[in-house]
């Protein structure tokens, strides 16, 4: 089950060392077992002999029990583990941009992937993405900056790979001319209209300052609080979630549009509770932050771009969102 960090840890070692991975996208069922959606799958029949020492030897590495079966069949549900719901991934090449990154971002992409999930990527410079990106399956873009309009970037994502931004990199990702998503930077343009206009104004995906909330002003500088986010538990970046609502780590003044082409797979609730803790400015943060999206996920040509709007992995301490930057990971280039 994905239903911990190192569930993911354990399926990426594997795929690392050659075997073939699978996970369900939706609840399946071996005999009278049912196994939640985001549950991993290994088959015996494809995979070497060799599977069942080095799969029990990981498993004891990363502190995660394996359950084996004998049978593919449901009793009663209709899907099995050899259903279409079953989706097997490609094995994960991962670049991790390190130049021209914001070094702290990088510093806790590295220590997490590397360190904690012994997952294994090569660091190139943001300069890099203006070449040959064939070698690499996902490209993760800690916050910082990107030379350019990334259209050499864009193209390696239509053939099929997976770009996930974090932070500054999900700002320049969202730029009209950079052109790799619906989602738009909110610049509250609404603030030069009278306020009962602006509270008319409607709601423009293609223009800069799509604000879901009409702002007058920009959201003022968070220096880090903790709000609400409700997830899509439909999309697969949610594979393994089961809790719909959860609470993350929000600083900055960057706010963004819903997307309007792909999959908002956390958005701050329009009502009940939001903030959870931290300092806010009242009759402002809340406000603006309400139904605007946190993280979003497109899909561009046959590849995915997954935009996180805060830094994920804020200083390798913060690891609730661990599991959806590691779906995005490697299972991007499958999706």
């Amino acid at each position: 089950r994905n239903d911990r960090n190192n569930s993911a840890k354990l399926a990426a070692q594997l795929m690392q060392q050659g075997y073939r991975v699978a996970i369900a996208t939706q609840s399946i069922q071996t005999g009278s077992v049912t196994w939640p959606r985001g549950t991993w799958v290994v088959r015996v029949s494809r995979n070497e002999a060799t599977l069942a020492t080095q799969l029990d030897s990981l498993a004891r590495l990363s502190g995660v029990e394996v359950r084996g079966v004998n049978t593919a069949f449901p009793d009663e549900a209709q899907y099995g583990t050899g259903s279409g719901v079953v989706v097997d991934l490609k094995m994960p090449r991962i670049a991790v941009v390190a130049e021209g990154s914001s070094h702290t971002s990088y510093g806790a992409v590295w220590w997490s992937l590397e360190q904690r999930y012994g997952i294994r990527f090569t660091p190139i410079s943001n300069t890099a993405l203006n070449g040959d990106l064939s070698a690499y399956s996902a490209i993760i873009i800690p916050s910082g900056s990107v030379p350019g309009t990334g259209a050499n970037l864009k193209r390696w994502v239509e053939g099929g790979g997976a770009l996930v931004t974090f932070g500054g990199a999900t700002q320049w990702a969202t730029r009209e001319d950079v052109d790799l998503t619906s989602v738009r930077r909110i610049e509250c343009e609404e603030k030069k209209l009278e306020p009962a206009r602006a509270a008319l104004a409607p709601i423009d995906s293609t223009r800069t300052a799509a604000s879901p909330n009409a702002c007058a002003e920009q959201l003022a500088d968070l220096p880090g609080a903790h709000f609400d986010v409700v997830l899509d538990l439909t999309n697969w970046v949610t594979l393994g979630m089961e809790r719909q609502r959860m609470p993350v780590l929000v600083g900055g003044s960057n706010v963004y549009s819903l997307s309007t082409d792909g999959g908002n797979v956390a958005v701050f609730p329009t009502s009940g509770t939001l903030r959870r803790g931290g300092f806010v400015f009242p009759e402002n943060s809340e406000r603006l932050l309400r139904g605007s999206t946190f993280i979003a996920q497109e899909k561009v040509g046959r590849g995915n771009v997954v935009m996180f709007t805060n830094d994920p992995m804020f200083r390798g301490w913060w690891r609730a969102l661990d599991r959806m930057v590691l779906n995005a990971v490697l299972l991007g280039g499958s999706f």
